[in-house]
């Protein structure tokens, strides 16, 4: 990791934090002790696996204790076509198991998605809000996906406040995808945002993202995608242009 100094005196570290990986799909199988390698050598602090259903929370329970990474519980918003409430009340007692587990870190991958056709939205929405209140009982923040549904997920958030997660900031951890990494550009403004990129599915090429913490400062990240792994990305230090 880096450090900066600020005017004032402060510091403002600049690490990498996979947020979002599905270490556990099966398509690591061959080389899932090199992806966690690679991601290493390449300056990824930590990588968090979320579950997506009750039949893989013990999955990445398992691989986060063998590779010494984190992990997040929760129903994803496509797997929410055949949840019930029985899923839900697993996914509480998959919880409280894990109350004490230092590898857990939030509940997730959690959600709504409004882009692919068929999905029950009313569904989402309520074991959504059901798990954004867990997510609150357990004091533990979220991982989100939202696609073409960014509006009602604020409205949800703006219902049930969940926890902060990263150096006592009030965030949630986001992910920015693009089918088409080239040339592709992502600017993060308002509160603080933890960012993880997801390029499972790109071509290689260049991405920028621009955390603006305020009206005045923003920390610009240059990736290059060297592979079709989110773990096997490339960073280079943030340029910075700050008046605090």
């Amino acid at each position: 990791s880096q450090a900066r100094r600020t005017k004032r005196g402060g510091i403002i570290a600049s690490v990498w934090i996979d947020t979002h990986c599905h270490l556990d799909a099966a398509d690591f199988d061959a080389d899932r002790d090199a992806v966690v390698a690679r991601a290493r050598a390449a300056g990824v602090l930590q990588i968090v696996l979320p579950a997506v259903d009750r039949a893989n929370f013990e999955r990445v329970r398992t691989l986060a204790h063998e590779h010494g990474l984190a992990y997040a519980l929760g129903i994803h918003p496509m797997c929410t076509d055949r949840a019930g409430d029985d899923d839900v009340a697993a996914l509480r007692d998959a919880l409280a198991r894990a109350a004490d587990d230092p590898r857990l870190v939030a509940v997730g991958e959690i959600g709504l998605d409004h882009f692919v056709p068929g999905l029950d939205r009313e569904r989402q929405a309520s074991i959504f809000a059901a798990q954004l209140r867990l997510a609150a009982a357990f004091g533990l923040p979220v991982l989100l996906h939202v696609r073409r549904a960014i509006d009602p997920v604020l409205k949800q958030l703006r219902q049930v406040r969940v926890r902060g997660g990263f150096l006592g900031w009030p965030l949630i951890g986001v992910t920015v995808a693009f089918l088409n990494a080239q040339n592709a550009r992502c600017a993060l403004v308002g509160a603080p945002v933890l960012a993880a990129l997801a390029f499972g599915a790109c071509k290689q090429g260049a991405v920028r993202v621009d955390f603006r913490p305020s009206a005045n400062s923003t920390y610009t990240y240059d990736i290059d995608v060297q592979a079709t792994t989110t773990t096997a990305i490339q960073g280079r230090a943030p340029s910075t242009t700050n008046s605090d």
